[in-house]
């Protein structure tokens, strides 16, 4: 279930940058891929940093419900730090 949810997460992310851009041209639907994966990269790597902070209290989380979420939030934040990115 939860790498599912990490698969959906991907797939939505892809599908929103991909109506961002409207380019349907080859390398821009490639380099919306290619972000998207970089975005879902980010997440765990939040998940990983959230991880590590609680293990030093510890009290780690070992759920993988509770870890695909944290991904997911990773992923948005992401997406935030891009939107903001992109206005500057």
């Amino acid at each position: 279930m939860a790498s599912w949810l990490i698969v959906g997460v991907f797939l939505a992310t892809v599908v929103y940058l991909i109506n961002c851009n409207r380019n349907f041209q080859p390398l821009a639907l490639v380099a919306s891929v290619g972000t998207a994966m970089i975005l879902c990269f980010f997440g765990f790597l939040f998940t990983g940093v959230i991880n590590a902070l609680l293990q030093q209290f510890g009290t780690p989380i070992e759920t993988p419900l509770v870890q695909s979420l944290l991904v997911a939030v990773g992923v948005v934040i992401g997406l935030l730090i891009r939107h903001r990115w992109k206005r500057i």
